[in-house]
């Protein structure tokens, strides 16, 4: 009997925060804690803005800055007269934010991210989140340590959960190139450029161990992945299995 696979990862369980502290920013205070930091499978559902395997969207903010959503990707907005608001429940973004007196926060279950002025990614996964810069700066608190700001500047990276972060690390390179519907991998393991072309097809997509760790290099279009395997496959002797339409394996070609 077919087997169904969901194609959305969402959070196993809700992540409630401790008592509600104060972010200062721009002359004001900002409430986080309880209210704020939480996520739930439903509101990933339910979520304003979202998109599908293999989707990415453009949306225009009320105050001329730009979001963008990458695939799989589930998010609210919240403006008020005293702050700008993100909440990032799964997926990933890229912000461009305009100028506003107004602090602007990206908030994921595992942190806020507060925007310096500037032009920044983050990815939100069941195991963490992380922030890329690309302009300027931005800080961050994890979510069960808000009294501990770690600044990351203009072409760092920086990985976080909810209970501690590590240190800032070199952004790699074209980290924003599925804005350009493209993904470019630098001599990666297999499995890695496998695990991200999964991300834009719906259903399962695995890698076989006994190809796992061959090296790949190459630029890959994101709006056909069974055609960019079928090349893939071609190029390095190695073949995909479908047992569903929805659920394939890509392991070495037989002989």
């Amino acid at each position: 009997r077919a087997r169904r696979f969901a194609a959305a990862s969402l959070p196993s369980a809700t992540m409630t925060m401790p008592a509600c502290r104060n972010w200062d920013a721009a002359g004001g205070g900002i409430a986080l804690g309880q209210a704020g930091l939480q996520s739930a499978p439903w509101q990933a559902w339910t979520a304003s803005l979202r998109t599908v395997p293999g989707q990415r969207r453009h949306v225009a903010l009320a105050d001329g800055g730009r979001m963008e959503l990458n695939t799989d990707s589930a998010a609210d907005v919240d403006y008020s007269a005293s702050h700008r608001r993100i909440r990032l429940h799964q997926g990933e973004i890229m912000i461009t934010t305009a100028s506003d007196p107004r602090p602007f926060l990206v908030e994921t279950p595992h942190g806020v991210i507060r925007a310096l002025g500037t032009r920044f990614g983050i990815r939100c996964t069941q195991g963490g989140s992380s922030v890329s810069v690309f302009e300027h700066a931005v800080e961050v608190r994890c979510a069960a340590r808000l009294d501990a700001v770690r600044r990351v500047e203009a072409g760092q990276q920086l990985r976080f959960t909810a209970s501690g972060a590590e240190n800032a690390q070199a952004m790699p390179a074209h980290q924003d190139s599925w804005l350009r519907g493209m993904l470019v991998a630098a001599d990666w393991p297999l499995q890695q450029l496998v695990q991200e072309l999964a991300r834009y097809r719906r259903g399962r997509l695995a890698c076989d161990a006994g190809v796992a760790q061959r090296p790949v290099t190459g630029t890959y279009r994101l709006d056909d992945i069974d055609a960019v395997l079928e090349s893939l496959c071609a190029s390095h002797g190695l073949q995909v299995t479908y047992f569903t339409r929805y659920w394939a394996t890509v392991s070495a070609r037989a002989a």
